[in-house]
């Protein structure tokens, strides 16, 4: 008995350290020794009622250490067979996600469809915004043009009148003039930047 104790003790190495393909040959070696060594208990538990008085005890006592022994090893074979379905397990799981590929389903479609369609409509707004801000730069250096060239002419008028020695009444009004001509100016500017950030707003 205690040799095929070290038989089955042999077999569940071999059932440990055989490749995948090999482990169910292995297993059913090592299951076997086990079964062999299961019968072998029950036939000592008869002989321990046919033993002595004087032996019965110490017959039983052996008898239940090799039953103890059988239930321990057929445990560690079937710890080793849950590992190996355990391997497998996760092996053909690891296949089956190598092998699956993504398919976006039809919500996720939807949202990259609004997304890109949210990005051209940002893309839009943002070019007619650049638009616009480059059409207010060329207003406002128009109007710097014309304003530099009002006062040029002011200056070139004020100088005439001087010269013919007009009265110092049309002197004023035509400062007064000049001074509404600037104040159009800062009204035309400030109504510009108004339009600009007002589409700028309306487009972001």
């Amino acid at each position: 008995t205690s040799r095929l104790i070290r038989e089955i003790e042999a077999a569940l190495q071999r059932v440990e350290q055989s490749p995948q393909d090999a482990a169910p040959a292995a297993e059913r070696e090592a299951q076997c020794l086990i079964d062999r060594f299961c019968s072998e208990c029950d036939r000592l538990d008869i002989l321990v009622g046919k033993q002595p008085a004087v032996r019965r005890q110490q017959a039983k006592l052996r008898a239940d250490q090799f039953r103890y022994d059988c239930q321990h090893l057929q445990a560690s074979l079937r710890q080793l067979q849950h590992r190996r379905v355990a391997r497998e397990n996760e092996e053909r799981e690891r296949e089956a996600l190598l092998r699956t590929s993504f398919t976006p389903n039809d919500s996720t479609s939807v949202l990259i469809d609004r997304s890109l369609a949210h990005n051209d409509s940002l893309n839009t707004a943002n070019k007619r915004v650049d638009d616009m801000l480059a059409q207010g730069r060329s207003v406002l250096d128009n109007l710097g043009d014309q304003r530099a060239m009002l006062k040029r002419a002011h200056r070139g008028m004020l100088g005439v009148l001087n010269t013919l020695g007009l009265s110092g009444t049309l002197m004023r009004l035509i400062e007064r003039r000049g001074s509404q001509d600037k104040a159009l100016f800062f009204v035309g500017c400030f109504v510009t930047l108004l339009i600009m950030f007002l589409v700028w707003r309306h487009y972001s």
